[in-house]
């Protein structure tokens, strides 16, 4: 964990779905991806804020190409922090393993009173997520163990957005997952990509969120696919040792 000037927190900054390509002047939706997330890391890295590490929750690459996720690499490693990673469904988990060797994938850092955990929701070959009996004992165990508040990080949203389309292609096995969570009472926080959208949800003592994507967004509430004209994002994290949390989403304008 790198040293961090704000000792009294831990602040994560969040990329998610850049969808990256070998050939870096490739578009997807009228989008140049490897642009887009240039972009978005530039705003942050021009910011005020900054962040102690940086997690990528999935959707990586677009191409399933070995380069794409080096170019990926190229941009990241601009930020100069530790990496944290989970893979998204159209990732390519072996792939991203052996490019992305230096970045910690589906791991547990006990920091700032939090412990922040990782969680696999890729599925082979489908667009959906699941997270599969393995690692819900994974995750099982990791709560049991916690003394303190834990956030989860993954890639398919747990709960429906209001998005028939997109909630047809969520995560399969939600309700186990969110058995295990609540079953626990230590989780307050779990943070998803996948949507390309803002969504936020608080019930009870558990808030759920989703941040867009750092390239192309799809419209909020749609039934059927639909794109959205909001600019790239990403979020902002807080996590304070009296087991409080702030989170900001940030558009970066063209």
């Amino acid at each position: 964990m790198a040293t961090r000037s704000h000792s009294n927190t831990l602040r994560i900054l969040q990329l998610t779905d850049p969808h990256l390509f070998a050939d870096r002047d490739q578009a997807l939706r009228n989008t140049v991806s490897w642009q887009s997330l240039s972009a978005s890391i530039e705003h942050y890295r021009a910011s005020e804020w900054t962040a102690d590490l940086v997690y990528l929750t999935g959707d990586l690459v677009q191409d399933d190409s070995r380069e794409a996720y080096r170019n990926l690499r190229t941009l990241v490693d601009r930020i100069g922090l530790p990496v944290h990673v989970v893979p998204g469904n159209h990732d390519v988990p072996e792939l991203m393993r052996q490019e992305l060797k230096d970045y910690a994938s589906c791991s547990t850092i006990d920091a700032s009173g939090w412990r922040i955990v990782g969680i696999d929701s890729h599925e082979p070959g489908v667009a959906s997520g699941r997270v599969g009996s393995d690692e819900l004992q994974r995750l099982r165990k990791l709560l049991a163990a916690s003394n303190h508040p834990v956030a989860i990080f993954m890639h398919h949203p747990p709960v429906k957005v209001g998005s028939a389309w997109l909630d047809g292609v969520g995560l399969d096995d939600r309700a186990d997952f969110l058995d295990v969570v609540n079953e626990s009472n230590v989780v307050r926080l779990i943070v998803f990509g996948h949507v390309h959208q803002a969504f936020d949800n608080e019930d009870r003592n558990l808030r759920i969120i989703g941040t867009p994507s750092t390239g192309r967004q799809f419209k909020p509430g749609s039934r059927d696919f639909a794109v959205d004209h909001r600019p790239p994002a990403y979020r902002q994290l807080e996590f304070g040792t009296d087991g409080s949390f702030n989170t900001r989403l940030v558009w970066v304008n063209a």
